[in-house]
This record gives C-alpha cells, sequence and structure tokens, in this order.
C-alpha cells in the first residue's frame, strides 16, 4: 500500500523538535525518578525496584508523599509540589468550561500523537485519539517553531525543579 499523494514526509526540523520534547520530557521524568530513589534512603537497587516501570503520575504522588513525610511544613516542599502538579494535572479551564493542558498531556499528543504532512498548503497536523469510554480525537496544527518553544518550556521546568529539589535530597545522597 502506497501513501496517499496528498501526504509527504515530515521535514528535518519537525523530527528534531519531537526528539527535543522527547528528551527534555526524559531528564524530568528521570529527575523524579532519581528523587524518589534518593528519597526512600535505601540502596539504588531497592530504589529502582521501586520508579522501574512506574508510569510517571504514581512516582509524582510517591515524590509528593516522600517530600511531605521527610520534610513537613517546608516552604520548598510546597513549591515543588506545585510544580509536580503543574506538570501532570490538566486544569480547568473557567473561561469556556474545556480544560487547559499539562505539559504532560500536551508532551502525550507530540509524542504519540499521529504526525501527518500536507503538501499544498505546507501544513504539518498531529491527530491524537482517546478511547477511554467513548471514541475522540483531535487534530492540532503543529509546526516546529511551537513544538521547539515546548520544548524550551519543559527545560525551564525541569531547571526549576532540579533547583528546588537537590538541595532537599544533598543530605540523604551523602548519608548513603
Amino acid at each position: 500500500m502506497s501513501r496517499p499523494d496528498h501526504f509527504i514526509p515530515l521535514k528535518p526540523a519537525d523530527y528534531k523538535a519531537i526528539g527535543r520534547v522527547a528528551m527534555e520530557w526524559t531528564a524530568i521524568e528521570g529527575l523524579i525518578a532519581v528523587s524518589v530513589r534518593t528519597l526512600l534512603d535505601r540502596s539504588d537497587n531497592v530504589g529502582r525496584t521501586v520508579t522501574a516501570n512506574t508510569q510517571f503520575l504514581t512516582n509524582c504522588d510517591i515524590l509528593r508523599a516522600l517530600l511531605h513525610l521527610r520534610f513537613s511544613n517546608r516552604p520548598e516542599v510546597q513549591r515543588i509540589c506545585k510544580l509536580i502538579e503543574d506538570l501532570s494535572l490538566d486544569k480547568p479551564n473557567h473561561d469556556d468550561h474545556s480544560k487547559r493542558k499539562s505539559p504532560r498531556t500536551r508532551r502525550n499528543e507530540i509524542i504519540h500523537g499521529s504526525w501527518v504532512a500536507t503538501e499544498h498548503p505546507r501544513r504539518v497536523y498531529t491527530l491524537t485519539y482517546k478511547a477511554k469510554g467513548k471514541l475522540k480525537y483531535g487534530i492540532t496544527l503543529q509546526s516546529a517553531k511551537k513544538v521547539e518553544a515546548f520544548a524550551d518550556e519543559l527545560g525551564s521546568l525541569c531547571g526549576q525543579l532540579f533547583d528546588e529539589i537537590i538541595p532537599l535530597l544533598e543530605p540523604f545522597a551523602k548519608a548513603r
């Protein structure tokens, strides 16, 4: 079966932007997993066992619980938990009863969406499908520039999370 004439391959800039989103998100996931392993205050093997093959949202919940357990009532904990919540949870948009997509949702749409490019006019779209309960789909106009900007946003969020959480983890890491 051949590709329909009106669909064309993505450009290298599109692939690069998608790859940057994947890399930035991997840094966020890794920071959260390492934080969980460190706060468990157990051997690396125990920590890896806990975080291996665990869904991102579950690791976020575990991290928030460990932060509250280890550092109750510290302002850094509140800021870190807010950052994690902003990264992972969609929020209601009170203006039109829709939801503001979290970076996690936006990342999933970029990484797991079906990318389609058309030639006349040159446009790139992602198609997303949801089959929980009733089948739903979405079509989003994309551009390498827009996806690169989102990758920059993820990098900034990772930097903020890193700057907040590393000082709390240092005493645990030194004790190992």
